[in-house]
């Protein structure tokens, strides 16, 4: 935090930065040769209209919405290769919530606001189907039924309880399908209940790469890797003054920030800094290491599966409760991409997963646990049941690349595991907006590991914002997303430094 004696002093954490060296994720493997991805060696330019900070898919597409929106240059700084955060690592799902979250969001937001949050799902889902057919993008993008199979007459209770909520505050859950065809949409006699859906599974890291190049057909727009920000200067001195803003200019401006001529922000990077008048944090899980907001890094790990026979055809949450579940999304290959969630690991591994920004190495504890879970519900697939021990993480920085450790690993259906940070807020929702007490410095991030359903709502509503100077409600943003004085006050509220999270790294 900044202190009276320096208040200019870096106020992010440091130990939040992203490591240098990360396993690799599948997708990251499909974009490895593609020269987009990295521009390590260029020098950073002076100056920018606009520079956004993160390389995924979120910062891409702030980027493009910013440049239809915008006159001015973006300037992206990534402090690894571009997709190299939670939009190169996911588990490769574009999945709506159809119903199961409306109580959780509810309890903290009230039923307006769920209900806002469970249709925007469905908005992002059908913006990015458009987006990729209207730009012709290859990234495996594939529509298919999803299903929320049950596995526990609790969580049956729970999802029917939920649904019907749901129903009488105006929305349009899907109906269960009992136990019979419920078994049969799982094909597993592990199903209790299950609710489908359209959704659809891709290759995140293409996607993300896809609009970067688009951003960059524009020729106002580049992108600078291996390039972490280390840090942001106010603009308080003539030295840092810029031209003033033309889009600002032409219409009435709502607070002194965005005013004409406001002397914006320096970026100081470990390549050099970039002077720009206005900087917007996509940085996920990372936005700490840059500006304390209260959103807490959080290890997840995923999984690529062998092919089982027949292929899936669906995708799944194999759900036990809302906080213990599997995510599974097949490939059109066959494989299989399997998320875990944190409910059921060792207590000692939940303990160093929360605050941890290490997504060097994957945890044979964790994958053990989803390949037996994923084997008691699919009994006849390729996947058998393991021990921590028959698994063989690579050192540090590294990803099952030999043929000997291939070997080793597919006995088992499991061919490649990879770690992600993801932002967790603590009111289950997105940061967005301009960042309060800091004129011209906006963020979005903190998608709670649902970004794949939130980006497409939230990147243009904050371009908007940042190039009107207004919200629009047109563009499907609920309003609890937004970033005000009073939540700010609440999500930062626990940063003293003996209470903020620090990294097991």
């Amino acid at each position: 935090m900044s202190t009276s004696e320096d208040p200019y002093a870096p106020e992010g954490d440091p130990r939040l930065l992203p490591v240098p060296l990360s396993t690799t994720s599948v997708w990251q493997q499909s974009v490895a040769l593609d020269p987009l991805i990295s521009n390590s060696t260029t020098p950073l330019p002076e100056s920018a209209d606009i520079v956004v900070v993160g390389g995924g898919l979120c910062g891409a597409l702030l980027a493009w919405e910013l440049l239809q929106r915008t006159s001015g240059n973006v300037v992206l700084l990534e402090a690894r290769e571009l997709a190299s955060g939670a939009s190169g690592r996911n588990a490769g799902h574009c999945r709506p919530d159809a119903g199961r979250g409306f109580g959780m969001f509810a309890n903290v937001h009230g039923e307006e606001q769920a209900r806002a949050i469970l249709n925007s799902e469905r908005t992002v889902f059908e913006r990015v189907d458009r987006f990729i057919h209207k730009h012709k993008i290859e990234c495996e993008w594939q529509k298919r039924e999803t299903y929320d199979v049950c596995l526990t007459e609790d969580f049956a209770a729970y999802s029917q309880q939920a649904n019907d909520a749901f129903a009488q505050a105006g929305g349009h859950p899907p109906a269960p399908l009992g136990r019979e065809g419920a078994q049969k949409a799982a094909r597993s006699q592990s199903a209790v209940e299950a609710y489908g859906w359209e959704a659809a599974t891709l290759n995140p890291a293409e996607l993300t790469l896809a609009i970067h190049k688009l951003c960059k057909d524009t020729e106002r727009y580049d992108a600078f890797t291996f390039c972490p920000v280390l840090g942001l200067t106010p603009g308080v001195n003539p030295d840092v003054l810029i031209r003033p803003d033309p889009d600002v200019e032409s219409r009435e401006a709502t607070d002194p920030a965005e005013t004409p001529g406001c002397a914006g922000w320096t970026v100081a990077t470990a390549r050099g800094s970039v002077r720009a008048r206005k900087v917007v944090l996509a940085t996920n899980g990372y936005t700490d290491s840059v500006m304390p907001m209260g959103i807490v890094p959080v290890q997840a790990q995923a999984h690529l599966l062998s092919s089982p026979t027949p292929h899936l055809d669906s995708s799944y949450s194999l759900r036990r409760s809302m906080k213990e579940f599997y995510s599974v999304a097949p490939r059109p290959d066959g494989t299989v991409v399997l998320g875990v969630s944190r409910l059921g690991w060792p207590e000692e591994l939940l303990r160093q997963a929360v605050g941890n920004v290490d997504d060097s190495t994957w945890n044979a504890t964790i994958a053990a646990q989803g390949l037996n879970a994923i084997s008691d519900v699919w009994p006849n697939g390729p996947w058998k049941h393991a021990k921590p021990g028959d698994l063989h993480p690579p050192p540090a920085g590294g990803s099952i690349k030999t043929a000997t450790e291939r070997k080793e690993v597919e006995v088992d259906g499991l061919e490649c595991a990879w770690t992600g940070i993801i932002g967790i807020t603590n009111d289950l929702v997105p940061v967005v907006g301009p960042v309060p007490g800091k004129d011209n410095l906006f963020v979005a991030a903190g998608y709670n590991g649902h970004g794949m359903a939130r980006i497409f709502v939230t990147a243009p509503a904050l371009a908007t914002r940042i190039a009107s100077g207004k919200w629009r409600e047109e563009d499907g943003m609920p309003e609890c997303f937004r970033l005000t004085p009073e939540r700010f006050a609440s999500l930062t509220a626990d940063l003293s430094p003996s209470a903020k999270p620090s990294p097991a790294a």
